[in-house]
């Protein structure tokens, strides 16, 4: 034993049970300048120990002599020249052949550079961590177990949690939705194998129990030898742009999906149009028949009437139908509305009223205006199985440019109609399909699944939107946003027609339409009502016969024509070039907006028509001309 410690590379001293050196050699003897004769018998703490480690060498050596091994401590020894070496040492008591303690034996490591270069580095360290935790961005860290060791300011203000909340807590199961788990373990995995750095993106709860989305630009983390000791990132807070994302998403899904059922609603409603104008016919060429066969012909048309107005739904959806606003206090109008359902909803549900008493003006069609709150009451007092509160509210919302994100409106003001329930919520699943058209929760034959999708379409239409505020097991909350009206005025394009009848047959009426049927139910009930008739089946057929026929006095078109021309600009076309000519278009579904083209001098007649609206609306038109001339003289 003596000759291998006098030969060993490591420094090797011992003490005996006073305290006092033994065993001392060539190695301390080389790092201290104090020769092993020079040292026996002196205390080492006393003699060889700096002052500040004097007290820990000291209680380390007390317990050595009780049996207690101590692994890799520190301590700095003063060499002959007044220097200071560090040493690292394992200390373990040294027995006699009786089992005896008889001191304390400890092998150790020259740690002077280590420690020189530590404390050179502190500085920078110390630089470091102050750079991470006023970093303008959150930056997130874990160590090899995946407990979070690094948790700056900026993590903290985006999540609500302190640092001292966050640490060596687990970052996965903590922190991360259920579905982001394991993938998030398995890029942590690769990292922790020191596999490069990479981006991955995931959900991280907030104190208050959001989801944040986070992007985060991770790395391997290393100690000054290169091990692994976790990893760190950079976050970016991606739940605004996800937000916005997944809006165009829904709004791009809506807009596909409302040109599909305008589509289909438009060749629908040719269909109807045909069958119930042919049913009408027939009943008139009949005459008087069986009970039997009235029956028939009464429940025929009455289905043919039913699909029309399925049609007239699928139209509000695709923001097609024609509107008739007016200028209207919606407070006032809710009030009403809330008056004559208190009577009718279930005894466990109240309709709570909270607005104060200044009016709210928009231009709406007030017919649409109240069906689309009564669907969203309806809708609430399904979802309040037990009863319960339906709070409806009306206030003035400014959108500014740059603000309010969540909504998808132009800036300006608005009126806001909150309908807010006690139910059992939207669940996440249905949430971006509660607008579609055919949609429901609801048991079969408990509703179509339109009431939403029109209420959708009626306000997109009205220059407004419709969006899902809030949803939980709690209760859900829907705001409809209209513009404010500018002025308390009737709209121009609010019109009463009336039917009459008069000196037809001097009138002459082009009608312009491509499906063959519908074009002969049309002419047929103009001829009826005692108009005169020239048929075509497109837009530049109707130009020709209006440039050679003086004698037409009224365009009726069809929007949706074949070839280059449609109805619209078959319209404004007849304006430029034959002013004398008054035009009705008709249609059972547009690819524009109504609001961009119909107006008093050009409406629009939706098919299915009855022949009642169309002597109403013809009427009108021919009385507008009849009023413009006297003006005029």
């Amino acid at each position: 034993m003596p000759q291998f410690s006098e030969d060993a590379t490591a420094p090797i001293i011992g003490i005996d049970t006073e305290g006092r050196v033994n065993e001392w050699n060539q190695k301390v003897a080389d790092l201290t300048g104090f020769s092993k004769d020079e040292v026996r018998g002196q205390e080492l703490v006393a003699g060889f120990i700096v002052d500040e480690c004097k007290a820990s060498v000291s209680e380390v050596l007390r317990r050595a002599l009780q049996g207690e091994e101590t692994a890799n401590f520190e301590l700095s020894l003063i060499t002959k020249g007044g220097a200071r070496i560090d040493i690292l040492l394992n200390a373990t008591a040294q027995r006699d052949n009786a089992d005896k303690t008889i001191g304390v034996i400890g092998v150790g490591q020259n740690i002077t550079e280590l420690k020189v270069s530590k404390d050179a580095l502190q500085p920078l360290v110390s630089e470091l961590t102050q750079f991470i935790d006023t970093a303008n961005a959150p930056i997130v860290g874990v160590d090899t177990e995946g407990r979070i060791n690094e948790w700056n300011q900026k993590a903290a203000e985006l999540s609500g949690f302190t640092r001292d909340e966050m640490m060596a807590r687990d970052l996965v199961t903590g922190f991360i939705t259920d579905e982001f788990q394991a993938s998030v373990k398995t890029t942590l995995h690769e990292l922790l194998k020191g596999e490069g750095a990479t981006n991955f993106e995931f959900p991280l709860f907030s104190k208050e129990g959001k989801h944040l989305d986070i992007l985060l630009n991770a790395t391997t983390r290393r100690d000054i030898d290169s091990n692994i000791t976790g990893v760190i990132g950079v976050c970016q807070d991606m739940t605004e742009i996800r937000g916005k994302e997944l809006a165009l998403q829904q709004a791009q899904k809506m807009a596909a999906v409302g040109q599909l059922t305008g589509g289909l609603a438009h060749d629908f409603s040719n269909l109807l149009h045909v069958i119930t104008g042919n049913l009408r016919f027939l009943q008139e060429d009949l005459g008087t028949v069986s009970q039997e066969i009235t029956e028939l012909l009464d429940d025929a048309i009455s289905a043919a009437v039913d699909g029309t107005e399925l049609t007239r739904r699928l139209l509000s959806f695709s923001r097609t139908k024609t509107l008739n606003p007016i200028t209207l206090d919606c407070k006032e109008s809710i009030k009403n509305l809330v008056r004559f359902l208190s009577r009718t909803l279930a005894k466990n549900v109240e309709l709570v009223t909270e607005f104060s008493d200044e009016p709210i003006f928009c231009n709406l069609d007030k017919a649409q205006f109240e069906n689309a709150l009564l669907n969203l009451i309806i809708n609430s007092r399904d979802a309040m199985v037990s009863g319960g509160d339906i709070v409806i509210s009306c206030n003035v919302f400014e959108n500014s440019l740059g603000d309010n994100n969540d909504y998808s409106i132009l800036p300006g003001e608005y009126a806001r109609i909150t309908i807010l329930d006690q139910g059992g919520g939207i669940s996440t699943a249905n949430l971006a399909k509660v607008f579609e058209p055919f949609f429901s929760t609801k048991d079969s034959g408990h509703g179509t699944g339109l009431g939403l999708s029109m209420v959708y379409g009626f306000a997109e239409e009205s220059g407004g939107l419709c969006h899902v505020d809030k949803t939980s097991s709690e209760g859900t909350a829907i705001s409809l946003f209209f513009p404010l009206a500018e002025k308390i005025t009737t709209s121009t394009r609010a019109v009463e027609s009336s039917a009459r009848t008069g000196e037809s047959m001097s009138k002459t009426i082009l009608v312009a339409e491509d499906e063959s049927r519908v074009r002969k139910v049309t002419v047929r009930e103009l001829n009826e009502l005692g108009y005169k008739t020239l048929a075509v089946s497109s837009a530049s057929e109707a130009r020709e016969l209006l440039d050679l026929d003086d004698s037409i006095d009224m365009l009726f078109s069809d929007v949706l024509m074949p070839g280059d021309m449609d109805g619209y600009q078959l319209a404004s076309w007849a304006a430029k070039h034959h002013e004398g000519v008054k035009v009705v278009l008709c249609s059972g579904y547009t690819k524009r907006s109504v609001s961009e083209f119909v107006s008093e001098e050009i409406p629009l007649l939706q098919k299915p028509f009855t022949r009642k609206k169309l002597d109403e609306i013809i009427n009108k038109r021919f009385d507008d001309n009849e009023q413009q001339t006297l003006k005029s003289l």
